[in-house]
């Protein structure tokens, strides 16, 4: 069995979930084994299961229970540990996300099995189970496999190609009996949501970062305008987040947030190697940058060299023009 993790945020599906389902019906086409989605906490709605039998699951696992609803590493572990008691897994996936990031190392340390981290791609060789995975901030890409027990891996979103959905196809709802771990350490007092009305950063397809070179804090109200224009999510250097002028949820790199959106535009950023580990693999940057000999555009695939606060408003007014279908091509 390939086992997943299902997450949802403000009751949608994230994208990864639909990208892990696309990654293990490729690697399935060697193995050839069931496919289930772990759906937690909440019992699933009819468009859940026709939504996930579609993008590929052929079983909905659905634990619920009161302790569930709320994350908890302690009893998410104990639950993926009393899963795979009762089947045969080979490949547990996850997003690396907040959640996923924690989790995967704890299960597979908890299953004796293999793990990796931020992959990329799976693949399946000589009968060996493998991932590829970025080491030495993105410089290179090292092949992970499993020499015993389940392998886990952990995925960065937009890295997956998304295959088509499968006309009424539908997963078979497995109820399941859990039963929690109730040794007091955790207890979930408060979820505090974020203000944050920008799109989140490890989900979006389109981020806005900014940098030293805004020059402070009011600045990034132009950032978030442009963001707002594309559906896009906001980013900022170690620089500008340790020197307060935004939260630290917003921070691209080595110690942020690692990213991979289709457009990623650099507003006043150098180019740190600390950075670029970052998002070195967005599929498109443009570096905004007054300095032409900043690093940052040895990895852009296109380059402005000038003043970001004459550029940013003629992008905003620009890219206005595309999303509501008006410019002229």
């Amino acid at each position: 069995m390939i086992l997943l993790l299902a997450e949802k945020k403000e009751g949608k599906f994230l994208r990864l979930t639909q990208e892990l389902l696309s990654e293990a019906r490729r690697i399935n086409d060697s193995l050839k084994e069931e496919i289930a989605v772990l759906f937690v906490g909440f019992q699933a709605a009819q468009e859940d299961v026709v939504q996930l039998g579609e993008w590929g699951a052929d079983k909905i696992i659905n634990p619920v229970h009161p302790l569930l609803e709320k994350y908890d590493s302690e009893n998410y572990v104990q639950l993926f540990h009393e899963i795979a008691s009762m089947n045969s897994i080979s490949i547990i996936l996850l997003g690396s996300t907040v959640y996923g990031k924690e989790l995967a190392g704890m299960i597979s340390a908890k299953l004796k099995g293999g793990y990796a981290g931020d992959c990329v791609r799976l693949f399946y060789e000589k009968g060996k189970i493998s991932a590829l995975r970025p080491v030495y901030s993105g410089k290179v890409h090292a092949v992970v496999s499993a020499v015993s027990g389940p392998f886990t891996a952990s995925f960065r979103a937009n890295m997956c190609k998304v295959e088509g959905p499968i006309p009424g196809k539908r997963a078979e709802v497995v109820p399941f009996d859990f039963h929690p771990i109730n040794n007091g350490k955790i207890k979930i007092l408060e979820v505090v949501k974020s203000q944050d009305q920008l799109a989140d950063l490890s989900e979006a397809r389109i981020i806005i970062s900014g940098g030293r070179g805004l020059k402070g804090p009011e600045n990034f109200r132009l950032l978030e305008e442009l963001a707002k224009v594309t559906g896009g999510a906001v980013g900022a250097s170690r620089m500008v987040v340790d020197s307060g002028w935004i939260e630290h949820q917003h921070q691209v790199g080595q110690t942020g947030k690692t990213v991979s959106p289709d457009l990623y535009i650099a507003c006043g950023i150098s180019g740190a190697i600390q950075h670029l580990a970052g998002m070195s693999s967005a599929k498109c940057i443009v570096a905004i940058n007054n300095d032409p000999e900043a690093p940052i555009f040895k990895i852009a695939t296109y380059g402005i060299v000038g003043d970001l606060f004459v550029i940013l408003p003629l992008l905003i007014k620009e890219m206005r023009q595309v999303f509501s279908g008006k410019a002229v091509v």
